[in-house]
């Protein structure tokens, strides 16, 4: 068929991205009828899903690396057919001092991932050419406990932008990830909190986990 043509290079990566998510929104359609996936939820799932390219977690190079649409649809599949736990978790936080917190056990814990991500309310624009600074409106926070031991998000370095992803306290990025390093088993508990107040009366977000996560609380930050 002489209609179709087969060409590279970066200006075909937002079609190709654009095409992959609405077969994840239709597929999600299929899976929940009447239900709207968010936004949050549908880019925290393709980023969880993401094949790496480079160093483990993010890059200012790859990015979150290639998308990969078959682990997307898995995960909805997962979510679908759990029996008890949520893999696609959908919440909000609120003008009260609280977090959320969820539970679940591990047997083998190496390498479990754990993303967040919302759609933060519009930022003031900056009059600097390629500010680093952090243009959040609502800092959500990702933090995972077992025991003492307390497991932190990818952050990047924009002013050493060749450095590879660390573990740290992330104040620029609306998206945060942590995969686990530990093959210790046993009760992980995943806090989601703000660091502070909110301009709107509630934040969504989605929590997008590689098993499934029980809801055990709500309370003051730690």
């Amino acid at each position: 068929d002489r209609a179709y043509a087969r060409v590279t290079g970066t200006s075909f990566s937002c079609p190709s991205a654009s095409g992959s998510a609405i077969l994840l929104v239709q597929f999600y359609d299929r899976l929940f009828p009447g239900e709207a996936m968010r936004a949050s939820t549908l880019k925290g799932l393709l980023l969880h899903t993401a094949d790496d390219l480079m160093d483990p977690g993010p890059d200012y190079q790859t990015g979150w690396g290639l998308i990969n649409v078959e682990a997307a649809a898995q995960v909805m599949r997962l979510h679908a057919d759990a029996a008890e736990g949520q893999f696609l978790i959908e919440s909000s936080l609120d003008r009260t001092p609280i977090m959320h917190e969820y539970h679940v056990v591990l047997d083998d814990p190496q390498g479990v991932t754990f993303t967040l991500c919302w759609t933060d309310p519009d930022a003031r624009p900056s009059t600097l050419h390629d500010s680093s600074r952090s243009f959040l409106t609502h800092d959500l926070d990702l933090r995972v406990f077992k025991d003492d031991t307390v497991f932190l998000p990818f952050t990047l370095d924009p002013l050493q932008p060749r450095k590879d992803a660390v573990p740290g306290d992330n104040v620029v990025d609306n998206v945060e990830q942590i995969v686990l390093n530990t093959s210790e088993p046993g009760s992980y508990t995943i806090e989601v909190s703000r660091k502070y107040s909110l301009i709107t009366p509630v934040q969504w977000y989605s929590l997008i986990s590689d098993v499934p996560l029980i809801r055990t609380t709500r309370h003051a930050p730690r």
